[in-house]
């Protein structure tokens, strides 16, 4: 499931940028791994292990990792 959702955000934004390119917009996304938050620690043991096992990255991500590269987006 993970995988899929986050190929079907990576599709939606392919789209939604070819859409509106021709007008000088641009459209980004960002899609994190699993990341040390409130929501992740109730997370039950099997589902973040599933989701380790997906990721590339083998890290468990910050807070602060996401807003560093959400506010460089957010300035374009």
């Amino acid at each position: 499931m993970y995988l899929t959702s986050k190929m079907g955000i990576i599709g939606f934004m392919r789209g939604l940028a070819n859409d509106v390119a021709q007008d000088g917009i641009t459209a980004n996304s960002m899609l994190p791994g699993l990341t040390n938050t409130q929501a992740s620690v109730s997370q039950a043991e099997g589902q973040k292990r599933a989701t380790w096992e997906q990721q590339a990255i083998k890290q468990l991500g910050e807070p602060k990792d996401i807003c560093r590269y959400d506010s460089v987006l957010g300035k374009r």
